[in-house]
């Protein structure tokens, strides 16, 4: 590992971007995708907050929540949080539900989770063909500008969440949003909203302060130097980008604006995305990568996944080489079988969870870089 190590994650904006904004020398005119007048958008303090209130907005009853074993823990806790129940469904080595899985447990479920991972929209089409009218809900986490059939994933469902916190995309640094496209499917989520509280002053300075502190935290060559050496130790004691807490607020106004604000920065950022992954797909001799564009959908190259029987082995020779990349998911498993996932459950996720890798192809990887990790890929993966 060199100090030149390429962070995994584009984390957060530049100092300048937020600076720009609270000083206002530039004011937000433009539009965004995520508000329009066909959908009712709500900002929260985190994705899984606004995750936590639509699912406690359907019934005042306990509902059978349909959602991939493979997903994120935060996920799992809205869902246990708001006194409903997980039914767990495989997913393809593509990313998307199985949708031979779904149908066998359809009748178990009475609401569907569909995230998006990775940014690649899933086959939304089929999906409501096999569920019929039960309520959608899309996790779009991953994958904010990602289209299916020309439309953005978030509009696609009855309702959608978004996470903005560090290292998502965009990267603003904090927050979440819930769009809602069907609010009569949630007649509890107004009372559910205004249950929220307003986040006071003095938190929402120092999380401004934690923002500030990961720009110059998480790039290079003070991430190789300092961040990955310390935090990594640090992580395991203190949860500093809030992995595991569950507190509920309202989110910042300024999120919304700085969407806007920032729009054209984030779509610049969507097409060195978009050329990096083309890039590093035409380099691999044996694409192990489902990274690519088919004729419905335009995913947002948010991460590059790979499955290979010798993960590791990939993971430690990039990281000698100054690049950072992850096992994306990869306790998954352990994570639901803490809400009652059996053993065996969904078979093909559990071997996925033994093989995934995610390399960087975000902004601040070159061209260099990206032909680096395409070497020690296809000097290294084993069929």
């Amino acid at each position: 590992m060199t100090y030149k190590l390429i962070p995994r994650f584009y984390y957060t904006f530049s100092f300048f971007s937020y600076i720009q904004y609270f000083l206002r020398w530039k004011k937000s005119n433009g539009e965004n995708f995520l508000f329009t007048s066909k959908t009712d958008s709500y900002i929260f303090n985190t994705a899984r907050v606004g995750l936590r209130i639509l699912l406690s907005s359907i019934s005042k009853e306990p509902l059978r929540i349909g959602i991939q074993a493979y997903t994120c823990n935060t996920v799992l806790q809205s869902i246990t949080i708001s006194g409903n129940i997980p039914v767990f469904i495989d997913i393809t080595n593509e990313f998307k539900l199985d949708l031979n899985d779904l149908k066998r447990k359809q009748d178990q479920i009475d609401v569907l989770i569909v995230t998006h991972t990775f940014g690649f929209p899933d086959n939304m089409e089929l999906i409501k063909n096999i569920i019929g009218d039960k309520i959608i809900i899309e996790d779009c986490a991953h994958s904010y500008l990602s289209k299916y059939k020309d439309s953005y994933t978030g509009t696609l469902g009855d309702a959608s969440i978004f996470s903005f916190g560090p290292a998502k995309f965009p990267p603003i640094g904090t927050g979440g949003m819930c769009l809602i496209n069907r609010i009569q499917k949630f007649p509890l989520f107004v009372q559910e909203y205004n249950k929220l509280s307003k986040k006071r002053i003095v938190l929402s300075l120092v999380g401004l302060l934690k923002i500030f502190i990961l720009t110059l935290l998480m790039r290079p060559p003070i991430y190789g130097l300092l961040t990955y050496r310390i935090g990594k130790r640090l992580d395991k004691k203190v949860d500093f980008m809030a992995k595991n807490t569950f507190v509920e607020y309202e989110g910042e106004k300024w999120i919304r604006e700085i969407l806007i604000l920032r729009i054209l920065k984030i779509s610049k950022m969507y097409e060195k995305q978009k050329d990096n992954a083309d890039y590093l797909n035409s380099l691999l001799e044996i694409p192990p990568s489902c990274m690519k564009d088919d004729e419905n959908t335009k995913p947002n190259y948010y991460c590059f996944p790979v499955l290979a029987n010798n993960r590791d082995e990939i993971f430690d020779t990039l990281l000698d080489e100054g690049i950072e990349a992850g096992k994306h998911f990869q306790n998954c498993i352990n994570w639901a079988k803490q809400s009652g996932y059996i053993a065996g459950e969904c078979f093909n996720t559990e071997k996925i969870t033994e093989k995934i890798i995610t390399v960087p192809i975000h902004p601040g990887v070159s061209k260099k870089s990206i032909r680096k990790i395409a070497k020690i890929i296809n000097d290294s993966i084993t069929e």
